[in-house]
């Protein structure tokens, strides 16, 4: 390449590094004005899809661009306000607090504000912050992906429930398959709702392990089976709302206490 076509490459890199800057400026305005509001009304649907819309604009061109750090750091803030979105995190003064960061740590990137030195710092420290945040989602993963695996043939073992005497294996099996749900699932604050109904169906596991043989064993099999089928509805669901099919399970968990 010669010095003329040096000199043009240069000037169309300099003129959409201007809008991206200048297109940059306006989503982490937009992006800092909101999480000031964020706090105030969490529950706000459509604050936090703008929010979501701008980080996932800002993540794009920075990739248009090559701007790795931006990116980086815009993609962190997606997933974040994606967590928001599906409930998986509740807003909280330091989850603002590690999005206020991450914001200001793009525009100082943007406005070339500070020495490189300083820079660094920034986006070391907003990275430990926002990744603090998401931590607990990597859970999350671990728990949709173990629950899956240990529920892969568990209708083959409920089938067996419906049995007149079902084996101490299968009934073993089901038990440890809960209780093991019940323990990860208790590391991961989004799955408080989940915790609760898993422990109550281990006690009325082991229940049903030493009730008597016989027509009596039907009707507690039967919600076993509704409330398991129910879960499994769940874990091979997970990015659905699980309100309703909790809201049923506790309803089973119910009558299995009444009997």
């Amino acid at each position: 390449m010669d010095k003329t076509d040096k000199s043009k490459a240069d000037k169309i890199k300099a003129k959409y590094m201007a809008i991206f800057r200048e297109e940059a400026t306006e989503h982490l305005d937009n992006l800092s004005l909101g999480l000031l509001e964020l706090e105030l009304r969490p529950d706000d649907k459509e604050l936090i899809h703008s929010l979501l819309r701008a980080a996932h604009a800002l993540k794009g061109s920075a990739a248009l661009m090559g701007l790795e750090q931006i990116k980086e750091l815009a993609q962190k803030l997606e997933d974040i306000f994606k967590a928001i979105d599906d409930k998986l995190l509740i807003v909280s003064t330091e989850i603002v607090d590690a999005l206020l960061a991450g914001t200001d740590t793009i525009k100082a990137i943007v406005d070339s504000a500070g020495s490189e030195t300083e820079i660094k710092k920034a986006i070391q420290k907003a990275e430990n912050k926002l990744d603090a945040v998401l931590a607990p989602l990597l859970g999350l993963e671990k728990f949709w992906s173990e629950a899956q695996a240990l529920f892969k043939n568990v209708q083959k073992l409920l089938i067996k429930l419906t049995e007149e005497t079902a084996s101490a294996e299968v009934l073993k099996d089901l038990c440890l398959k809960i209780q093991r749900l019940k323990e990860l699932s208790a590391l991961i604050p989004a799955l408080a709702d989940l915790t609760p109904c898993l422990g109550k169906l281990e006690f009325y596991l082991i229940k049903f392990k030493e009730h008597e043989t016989g027509p009596s064993r039907l009707t507690p099999a039967l919600l076993i089976i509704a409330i398991i089928s129910e879960l499994e509805v769940i874990v091979n669901s997970p990015d659905h709302d699980r309100k309703e099919p909790i809201a049923l399970i506790i309803a089973l968990l119910g009558k299995l206490q009444s009997l």
